[in-house]
């Protein structure tokens, strides 16, 4: 999926720009801050794979957490044969190595808590949370403090006015180019709204369409699977409430532009449905059931994403 792969506060999981990767937004523009993105790599290869929200633990520490929230779809890439570690970095806008923005902390090995009724085929409950080795410093290397969203909050209505954060393409390809070949480089960021249109496929109860807010030809793309989609809690504080999940119109050519050439859409998990939010908590808490064991295999949709 390449459009919006804002790989799934709707997640944005991965979107197709090209059949072979997960989607950063395409003309967006740089994020000025960082309200709580991550990017997530895995050793082989040894690039951006999705993106991820630093969420609220409810442990009392407002700036720290150890939990990740990420498309579902993701697992796949951090499971697979020769994958090695993930490692979220955190903190600051660019995901660049060397330049001392980030943070380095490692996923502990096997913690994928996918939501269990995710479903492959729809992508219904697209969403995945993982366990950091050390919680989030307090600062990030450049001196910048390190956010983390609130995620308890009911689901919008449509119209509703978000923001996307990703590190996923930010031109809809081909492979190879420095703009799309997993993007490296400064967080990109695009202000979108929810929607009801019937280009928006396969939508199921879990499920938000959304495009850019005037309608552009802007959107999420490979890499940015996971990406949150956040608006900000009464005291200024942000909150995911949607996921990037994917290509919301099913141009898996293009992430901006849907097959009639009209302006592209995406799909976003839903945070706010009481269910993901009860499931969460459970994680959260110690008491969900692990499910990883019994992922179901990986769909050409999901291979095309994840690759």
């Amino acid at each position: 999926m390449r459009k919006i792969i804002l790989g799934l506060v709707i997640v944005l999981t991965g979107l197709l720009a090209a059949p072979t990767t997960a989607p950063a937004i395409v003309n967006g523009s740089d994020a000025a801050t960082n309200p709580g993105a991550v990017s997530l790599w895995t050793d082989n290869p040894n690039r951006n794979r999705c993106t991820g929200t630093l969420i609220d633990d409810k442990q009392g520490h407002p700036n720290k957490t150890r939990w990740v929230f990420t498309a579902a779809h993701c697992v796949y890439s951090f499971t697979a044969p020769g994958a090695g570690d993930t490692t979220a970095r955190i903190g600051g806008t660019d995901n660049t190595t060397g330049n001392g923005e980030y943070a380095e902390i490692k996923v502990v090995p096997g913690q994928f808590w996918y939501n269990p009724a995710f479903d492959p085929n729809t992508l219904a409950y697209d969403g995945m949370l993982m366990l950091l080795e050390n919680e989030t410093p307090l600062t990030a290397p450049d001196g910048d403090p390190v956010q983390v969203m609130k995620w308890e909050k009911p689901s919008l209505p449509l119209g509703a006015v978000t923001q996307a954060y990703g590190y996923g393409w930010v031109c809809d390809g081909p492979p190879g180019q420095t703009c799309s070949s997993w993007y490296q480089g400064p967080l990109q960021t695009m202000v979108a709204k929810t929607v009801n249109d019937p280009s928006c496929y396969a939508i199921v109860a879990s499920q938000v369409c959304f495009s850019h807010i005037t309608n552009s030809k802007t959107m999420g793309c490979l890499g940015d699977s996971g990406a949150p989609l956040k608006s900000p809690d009464f005291d200024g504080s942000p909150i995911l409430r949607l996921s990037v999940i994917g290509d919301g119109d099913q141009n898996y050519d293009s992430c901006t532009e849907g097959l009639d050439g009209a302006p592209g859409r995406g799909v976003a998990l839903d945070i706010g449905q009481p269910d993901i939010q009860q499931w969460m908590n459970n994680v959260l808490a110690g008491t969900a059931r692990q499910h990883r064991t019994s992922l179901p295999p990986a769909t050409p949709r999901i291979l095309q994403m994840t690759s």
